[in-house]
């Protein structure tokens, strides 16, 4: 018990001399990351104080200006009276027009490049100025602490890992491999996290699920509280089934958070609004557009997640089209106080699913096969119009079938034709991550814009009422 005792407070110990030794180096360098991260704490705490939205009025301004008058694809929009009068973009326009995105301010800068591996789109890279990565170092903190992580503390971080990463005594990261997640390394993880005395982690929600998955089969019992005090998923829909089981075994409440590689963390789900995502106010500002138009809908409407990035300077990314879905909706923050929060927010807009009258539907639709057995893996595939797919890998057949495919019909529509496909694997994308709704009908629509713009229709209905307890 003394020992265990010692273990714990020699581990504090270390994690407040991580802590102050960061916060020792930017304040050598100027205090860099402190002086956005008070701003950004300031803009998140007071989205309705007046001077918070002047602030927010002020970057929004500032980085249109910038546009118009460094980067030769915005200069005919000089004469702008509004972000209202900027085109939408997209990875696909920027890629193919760079140099005209690129501030001539910045052309000769050192500039900080970052990529995506379009494993679930298009690639694409982008160029972040000193001040953007900056800022994005001060949200990562912050938004970390909303999730009760506190910088310094040991981090195990679960993503696709191309090549060995040097460890930072600072940063005290451990980073595991989604493609080498098997039993053997989860049971030493798991060793290693009952030896500290705090752990946050972070990582594709896949890579959660298939923890928890491992630990039912071994009959794991549950961490004590203090063992892990932070858990955050990412990339990747955050199904029900991990949601409970990560409670379970870790006693932590696991959040989403809402990110991009080119972009930063544009929201985090909050610990006590399950499903509302917290948005990042302070560094992008965000707009619903029709899924078919380049028009701003109503609060409430389903639709794509346009995103204005108020600090890169390098490449600004005005109006850009995220490739997702979701919603905006006006909520009561912890103050008591109205403000936006994104919710249902899904994944690619080719990757929705659609009923048979081409109405949207949310991806928690593949959670309803969880309770029709004890399946390794899942997908759920619309391959046509009306033609659904239910891959499963597992070591016996369904009892239900068609129990379970007239509970998918009853959603789908009764023209649904829907079939069971038992596979002895669902092959992880090249990023590592986890596909658990495809839609090969609207990939292949994608072609032809004029047919894929038909097929997709925003439901007059409310969206929430689909996803009743599997709510993201």
């Amino acid at each position: 018990m003394k020992k265990v005792f010692f273990t714990f407070n020699i581990n504090r110990a270390l994690e407040r001399l991580r802590n102050l030794s960061y916060k020792l180096l930017d304040l050598l360098h100027g205090v860099r990351v402190k002086r956005h991260y008070d701003d950004l704490k300031f803009m998140m705490q007071n989205y309705a104080d007046p001077k918070v939205e002047q602030k927010r009025n002020e970057y929004l301004d500032a980085i249109l200006q910038h546009a118009v008058s460094n980067c030769s694809y915005f200069k005919e929009y000089e004469n702008y009276d509004s972000v209202a009068d900027f085109p939408v973009t997209n990875r696909n326009i920027i890629a193919d027009n760079f140099s005209d995105f690129l501030a001539s301010t910045y052309k000769n800068k050192k500039n900080h490049k970052v990529a995506t591996s379009g494993s679930t789109g298009v690639p694409f890279e982008t160029l972040h100025n000193k001040q953007k990565c900056l800022r994005h170092n001060a949200e990562v903190i912050y938004l970390g602490e909303r999730a009760n992580f506190t910088f310094g503390q040991k981090l195990i971080y679960f993503k696709l890992w191309p090549e060995m990463r040097s460890k930072s005594w600072i940063r005290n990261t451990c980073h595991y491999s989604v493609l080498g997640l098997e039993g053997a390394g989860i049971d030493a993880m798991m060793s290693d996290i009952k030896k500290d005395c705090r752990t946050g982690l972070l990582g594709y929600s896949s890579a959660f699920e298939r923890i928890c998955k491992h630990l039912d089969k071994t009959n794991v019992k549950p961490l004590n509280q203090c063992n892990v005090n932070s858990i955050i998923a990412m990339s990747e829909r955050l199904n029900d089934y991990t949601k409970k089981a990560v409670k379970k075994y870790f006693k932590t409440t696991i959040v989403s958070r809402y990110s991009t590689m080119e972009l930063g963390i544009m929201a985090q789900e909050e610990i006590d609004k399950v499903g509302y995502f917290k948005i990042n106010s302070g560094t992008f500002y965000i707009e619903i557009f029709d899924m078919n138009e380049d028009a701003p809908v109503a609060n409430g409407t389903y639709g794509r997640i346009i995103v204005t990035d108020l600090f890169n300077y390098a490449v600004p990314l005005i109006r850009y089209d995220t490739g997702d879905v979701g919603q905006l909706e006006m909520v009561e923050n912890s103050e008591g106080i109205k403000e936006p929060f994104l919710v249902n927010v899904e994944g690619r807009k080719l990757d929705l699913i659609l009923n048979t009258k081409g109405e949207i539907l949310p991806s928690q639709i593949s959670s309803y096969m969880a309770k029709y057995g004890d399946f390794k893996q899942f997908q759920f595939v619309q391959c046509g119009e009306k033609e659904y797919i239910l891959k499963l890998n597992t070591d016996k057949k369904v009892e239900r079938e068609e129990e379970l495919i007239a509970e998918y019909k009853s959603v789908l529509g009764d023209d649904a034709s829907v079939r069971i496909e038992y596979v002895d694997g669902i092959p992880l994308l090249g990023s590592g991550k986890k596909k658990e709704v495809e839609n090969t009908y609207l990939s292949s629509l994608s072609k032809h814009p004029s047919t894929l713009e038909t097929s997709l229709q925003t439901p007059q209905h409310e969206h929430r009422q689909l996803n009743h307890d599997v709510h993201e």
